[in-house]
């Protein structure tokens, strides 16, 4: 029997995702936003990617940076959750995406099976603050689709929140929590410049660095399933670079950090492999990988 799917529609396109799967943005998924260990939050507020790269016959240095309010601190692994949680909500209310996206705490709680604790609830208020106070600055990178164009700008990926009780613009009292978000956001999500991604499998990995490298990797594999080829191959630097981690100076070192990872997904049958030939590291797509495929095409 083949899986129900919702109907999303754009610009009068119509699309079918599987009701499990929810469609985050592109660029988000491709580039660095949040940090995966708690540990390196205490010494982190800024995380930079750069790359050269031909376009339109010209070579050109890109740059994507996302720095931190140094009174809230640096989106973390819990906060990656949280966004997810949106993405879900937000992909559940369908395109085209409007502001404000209303929420509750007991909602979000309950997508991340979670308590809902008043501690829970404060951690999640948080983590919200904490991703709107975050600035991302984009030079030539952060790909907007509708205009097909890179954007060069500052902005955030939300732009503010409403808690229940506080004001509208308008004067009025909300009854409800109201999550606002950023323009370039908005627009990218509108132009369904998205990748659909399994929610109850990301929010199961065992580690946040597992469940960031199946995002990075199903929008590659899409890629190499379209041009019939085997594996996605990838610099260690630059996997470290995108993901974020912190890059380790010898081999034996690298592989100790992310072969248990590796492992995890290969357990769960999005990798079937993964080779490494020095730096260089081989992924392999596995039986999940492909599903995801042929299920969002």
């Amino acid at each position: 029997m083949k899986e129900e799917k919702d109907l999303i529609t754009v610009s009068s396109k119509k699309y079918f995702i599987p009701t499990q799967y929810i469609a985050p943005e592109v660029n988000l998924l491709k580039l660095p936003f949040f940090l995966l260990s708690r540990k390196s939050l205490e010494k982190t507020n800024k995380v930079e990617y750069k790359t050269v790269l031909q376009r339109n016959g010209e070579k050109l240095e890109v740059f994507w940076q996302v720095t931190a309010n140094s009174e809230f601190g640096y989106p973390g692994p819990f906060d990656k959750k949280v966004k997810t949680t949106f993405d879900q909500i937000i992909s559940e209310r369908g395109f085209p995406v409007k502001n404000p996206v209303p929420f509750t705490f007991y909602d979000i709680c309950k997508r991340l099976k979670i308590s809902p604790s008043g501690t829970n609830k404060r951690h999640i208020k948080k983590a919200i603050v904490r991703i709107i106070a975050t600035t991302v600055n984009s030079k030539g990178i952060f790909y907007l689709k509708e205009e097909q164009k890179y954007v060069d700008d500052y902005f955030h990926l939300y732009d503010r929140v409403v808690f229940a009780g506080e004001k509208l613009e308008d004067g009025t009292v909300a009854d409800k929590n109201f999550l606002f978000l950023g323009d370039w956001y908005i627009k990218s999500l509108n132009a369904f410049f998205v990748k659909p991604i399994d929610f109850n499998y990301i929010l199961n990995l065992n580690s946040s660095v597992g469940s960031r490298l199946y995002e990075y990797l199903g929008v590659k594999f899409f890629g190499i399933f379209r041009h019939g080829q085997d594996c996605y191959s990838e610099n260690y630097q630059k996997i470290c670079q995108i993901l974020p981690l912190t890059t380790k100076e010898h081999l034996s070192s690298a592989k100790q950090v992310l072969e248990p990872i590796h492992q995890e997904l290969i357990d769960k049958s999005f990798l079937s492999k993964v080779e490494w030939n020095g730096w260089q590291i081989n992924y392999y797509p596995g039986g999940k990988a492909r599903r995801d495929y042929r299920e969002n095409l």
